[in-house]
């Protein structure tokens, strides 16, 4: 295996250009995996709290423990799912962020790598960032289903 700063030399401008072309594709690429892969733990989990209602008086005490365990294994699978998903995106980010660096030389404030043009990140985009939330919530679902779980086992009646 080569480091890209090692091999940067060697290549001409135009692969470097073209690699850069083939990074952003695999960012959005990435993203779109990672929000698909979101989207779906949250409708599985919304399918499940859902089979906890299904009933006026709602599940048996068994039902609900197994629903709830159900939710602990599909949160801990998103976890694991989401963490991978989200540090592909962050490495492709830092191959465009070295592949500009190399290409852009010192005009940096047209650079797409938020470390490059981070002046400008920084006016336009505030606030708990996606790749945040995505990490943060497969574990605030973790923990509202062994809430629950607790619950179910040591107070439903």
């Amino acid at each position: 295996m080569t480091d890209l700063g090692t091999n940067a030399g060697r290549c001409s401008r135009k692969e470097l250009w073209h690699q850069l072309a083939n990074a952003i594709n695999l960012v959005a690429k990435q993203d779109q995996i990672s929000w698909t892969v979101f989207g779906i733990f949250w409708a599985a989990n919304a399918l499940l709290l859902g089979s906890l209602a299904t009933r006026e008086v709602g599940p048996n005490r068994s039902t609900a423990i197994l629903v709830a365990l159900a939710g602990v294994l599909t949160c801990s699978v998103w976890s694991v799912i989401q963490k991978r998903a989200v540090d592909f995106k962050s490495f492709y980010d830092a191959v465009i962020h070295r592949l500009e660096a190399q290409l852009l030389g010192g005009n940096l404030d047209v650079a797409l790598s938020g470390r490059l043009n981070d002046k400008l990140l920084h006016t336009h985009v505030r606030g708990l960032g996606a790749r945040s939330l995505m990490k943060l919530c497969p574990f605030l679902a973790l923990v509202a289903w062994l809430v629950a779980l607790k619950y179910f086992v040591f107070f439903f009646s």
